[in-house]
C-alpha cells in the first residue's frame, strides 16, 4: 500500500536505440538500487530527427514505458523571453540536483550520488560503467550467436558506417573515408578473400564514398533495421565501427564476448568510459 503512494522515478531518454539502451541500463540498475521505487522510462521523440521508442517493452515487465511526442520540424527561435526562461530553468535545475529531486546520472559519480527520493533523471547516461549482467541481458535480447571462424574462409568483415544526419550537422561529421578504407584493408590483410558488408543508414552515399577507393565487387552495401545491424555485426568475424552509439554497443558486446581484438571503432576523441573499461577487462 505504501509503495503505491510513492511516485515513480522517471528516466528521460532522447535519441534512437543506442541512447535508449543507456537509459534502459540505468533503469535496471536503479530498480536494483531502489527496489521499493517504481521506474518509468520516458522516451521523447524530439531531436534532429524524430526518435520513437525502439525497445521491446514486453521484455521488461518491471519497468513502465511512456512516449512523449514532442518532436517539431520547425526552427526554434531564441528571443529575449526564451533566453531568460532558459536561465531560470538552469538555476532551478541546479537547485533540484542539489536537493536530490533531480539527477543526471551520466557517470558513476552522479549515479552513486542519486538519492532515494529522486523524482526525475535527465541525462545521456553514457559514461557509466555497465556491469556484465546487462551485457548478458543484451546477448539474449538480440538473440546473438557467435561462432568464431577458425578457417578464415568465407569470413565476413562488417562495417557500421553512420552517415544520415551527420551529413547535415555542423557540430558533427562522419568519419573520414580514408580511415574507413584503411580499416577495411587492414582487416582484409587478416581475412583474405573475405566478404565486406557495409551497414549504413545512407547506403547509396556510403557506396559513392567507398567504392572509388576500394574498387571491389565483394563489398555489399546494406540498409537493415537497427536490431538486425547489431545482431549481424556482433556475429561477424571482424567489425569496424564509426561515430555512432550503435557502433559502441556492437563493439562492447564483442568485447564482452571475447572478440575485442577483431574489432575497431572510430569517432570518439575522448575515450568512452564503457569502451575503455571493457577493453581493459579483456586484456
Amino acid at each position: 500500500m505504501f509503495q503505491r503512494l510513492i511516485p515513480p522515478i522517471k528516466i528521460h531518454s532522447w535519441g534512437g536505440l543506442g541512447s535508449q539502451l543507456y537509459a534502459l541500463a540505468l533503469a535496471l540498475d536503479l530498480k536494483h538500487k531502489f527496489a521499493v521505487r517504481k521506474i518509468e522510462f520516458v522516451q521523447h521523440t524530439s531531436g534532429v530527427t524524430k526518435r520513437d521508442l525502439e525497445i521491446d517493452t514486453s521484455r521488461f515487465s518491471n519497468i513502465t514505458f511512456k512516449t512523449i511526442d514532442d518532436f517539431s520540424q520547425g526552427p526554434t527561435s531564441l528571443n529575449g523571453n526564451t533566453f531568460f526562461r532558459k536561465i531560470l530553468r538552469t538555476i532551478l535545475k541546479n537547485c533540484l540536483i542539489f536537493i536530490g529531486f533531480l539527477s543526471k546520472a551520466n557517470n558513476d559519480l552522479e549515479f552513486n550520488f542519486t538519492k532515494p527520493w529522486v523524482f526525475s533523471i535527465r541525462g545521456h547516461y553514457s559514461y557509466r560503467t555497465l556491469n556484465e549482467d546487462f551485457y548478458k541481458i543484451l546477448v539474449d535480447y538480440f538473440n546473438i550467436s557467435f561462432e568464431k571462424n577458425m578457417s578464415f574462409k568465407n569470413s565476413t568483415i562488417s562495417v557500421h558506417y553512420r552517415l544520415g544526419d551527420l551529413l547535415s550537422l555542423s557540430e558533427k561529421a562522419p568519419i573520414a573515408v580514408n580511415e574507413v578504407v584503411d580499416s577495411i584493408f587492414r582487416a582484409r590483410s587478416k581475412y583474405i578473400d573475405s566478404k565486406v558488408l557495409v551497414y549504413s543508414d545512407s547506403p547509396d552515399k556510403a557506396k559513392d564514398l567507398l567504392i572509388p577507393n576500394l574498387k571491389d565487387s565483394s563489398i555489399h552495401f546494406i540498409n537493415r533495421s537497427t536490431l538486425s545491424v547489431i545482431n549481424e555485426c556482433v556475429s561477424s568475424d571482424y567489425f569496424i565501427g564509426t561515430n555512432s552509439k550503435i557502433s559502441i554497443w556492437i563493439f562492447n558486446l564483442r568485447c564482452y564476448l571475447g572478440y575485442g581484438e577483431n574489432s575497431e571503432i572510430y569517432g570518439f576523441d575522448q575515450p568512452h568510459l564503457s569502451i575503455r573499461l571493457l577493453k581493459e577487462s579483456n586484456k
